[in-house]
């Protein structure tokens, strides 16, 4: 038998299966008994489409995933190439926070170390703001707690609000007062579009933005000889890099989607603007129609603060990105700051 005869076969892909079916599979339910995890015992039991897992090593990114809460163990288990693994850790050390936009994360350790949990796949949508998201903070913070029974919470983050609805990422506009203003009906209905839009646009620059400190930290850590005090093998370097290849491959599919919403966000506001009364300036026009009117302080202060994003192009790579993030600061913060 040759040098690899004994090596596992690749795992299928698990994408599709529901969380009983990933219970039952006898390559799960070994590896999850080998850990000492019983799941008719857990106080948690929540299956995800997508987690992030960084151990110390490179961080991994399965399609999915089961985080399980087991008295004073948080556990989860994922699929890797060649078998199914679970990373168990000690409640007691565990940070439960959230990143810059919203979407949880779950540290044992220092905030800027890699060790942790991390749930910003947008299927699941554990993030502040969303149905799931308050949710999720919430049973987790009761676990960490010690307030949660066996199998009390079991399933998927949608299943945790079975009758909630869909967030938006931007509320409408309140309807529009009566005016004599036969164009005003207009305006309302554009600064709507034009909110929705902005909204949608900075979504996916703070997807961007920390898809991007992500690749930043995995290169840093490729490059460094000492990681946590210990001389960094030749092997693990190379995984970080390739993980950041990894990484940086998204990165680029999630500029390609910022590049486009920054598009039809751009267009939504050149076409408000254009309907409005003559100004000295972007700023003016706006202000000038809309304060008057009684527009929601939240929503006027958004769309203004946002709306010099829509001149922007961050191109489709990391430098470019970076550029141009640079160049938005410091048009923002203005000569003198």
């Amino acid at each position: 038998m040759g040098l690899f005869g004994n090596r596992k076969p690749k795992l299928p892909s698990y994408a599709g299966a529901g969380l009983e079916a990933l219970l039952r599979d006898p390559t799960w339910a070994s590896a999850i008994g080998e850990a000492g995890i019983d799941p008719a015992r857990c106080e948690i039991v929540l299956r995800l489409a997508e987690a992030t897992v960084a151990s110390g090593g490179a961080p991994e990114s399965p399609k999915p995933a089961i985080l399980f809460g087991q008295g004073n163990t948080l556990a989860i288990a994922f699929p890797a190439e060649r078998e199914v693994r679970v990373e168990k850790r000690d409640k007691a050390r565990a940070d439960l926070r959230t990143q810059r936009s919203g979407w949880f994360q779950i540290h044992f350790g220092p905030p800027d170390g890699l060790n942790g949990f991390m749930f910003w796949g947008a299927e699941d949508n554990l993030k502040l703001g969303t149905p799931e998201g308050e949710r999720f903070g919430e049973i987790m913070t009761a676990f960490l707690h010690g307030r949660l029974k066996a199998r009390q919470v079991v399933g998927t983050p949608q299943s945790l609000v079975p009758s909630a609805e869909p967030v938006a990422v931007a509320s409408p506009a309140p309807p529009a007062p009566a005016s004599d203003d036969p164009e005003d009906a207009v305006r309302w209905k554009l600064m709507s579009s034009a909110h929705s839009a902005i909204a949608e646009m900075m979504a996916r620059y703070e997807q961007c933005f920390e898809k991007a400190q992500l690749v930043e930290k995995a290169l840093g850590v490729a490059n460094a000889e000492f990681v946590n005090g210990a001389r960094q093998h030749e092997i693990s370097k190379a995984s970080f890099r390739a993980h950041a290849l990894g990484q940086e491959r998204e990165l680029e599919g999630l500029l390609t989607g910022l590049r486009t919403a920054t598009s039809a966000a751009r267009q939504q506001w050149k076409d408000l603007l254009f309907l409005l009364p003559a100004a000295e300036n972007d700023v003016m026009r706006f202000a000038n129609w809309a304060l008057p009117r009684g527009v929601d302080s939240e929503m006027f202060s958004f769309i203004l603060g946002n709306a010099i994003f829509t001149s922007t192009d961050f191109g489709v790579t990391r430098e470019a990105f970076w550029a141009e993030n640079d160049r938005v600061i410091a048009a923002i913060n203005g000569p003198g700051q």
